[in-house]
């Protein structure tokens, strides 16, 4: 079976404001901590963490009369991402006549209908 987490090396396209000027890397972590716990198409999963982060370019580009730092970065991202048949460890918090609830890992909330649920 195939862990639901992977490690992936990522080029991002980031818009820094004017208020970072002098703190690049605080206002990379500030944008790439907001993805955190939150599902990113790009990555197809939900980001858990960053790290590695790399400038190709230690210069950005300012666009037209756009007060953004513009530049791309390199950064790993842990992702959870489970496929379709993905066997997940799970501690049951509710039970009830229609459901199971279930925290996943002990982060993630999962239900499962009793329709899913085997009568044996």
């Amino acid at each position: 079976p195939s862990s639901s987490f992977s490690e992936m090396v990522v080029k991002l396209y980031l818009h820094l404001a004017p208020m970072w000027a002098g703190k690049i890397m605080d206002g990379i972590n500030e944008q790439l901590n907001a993805f955190l716990m939150k599902y990113v198409p790009e990555v197809d999963g939900i980001i858990l963490a960053h790290s590695n982060v790399q400038l190709p370019s230690n210069k950005g580009t300012i666009v037209q009369d756009s007060p953004f730092c513009h530049f791309f970065i390199h950064v790993k991202f842990l992702v959870w991402k489970p496929k379709k048949g993905s066997q997940l460890v799970g501690r049951i918090n509710l039970q009830s006549q229609d459901h199971i609830g279930l925290l996943i890992y002990g982060t993630f909330n999962a239900s499962i209908p009793k329709s899913r649920i085997p009568a044996d």
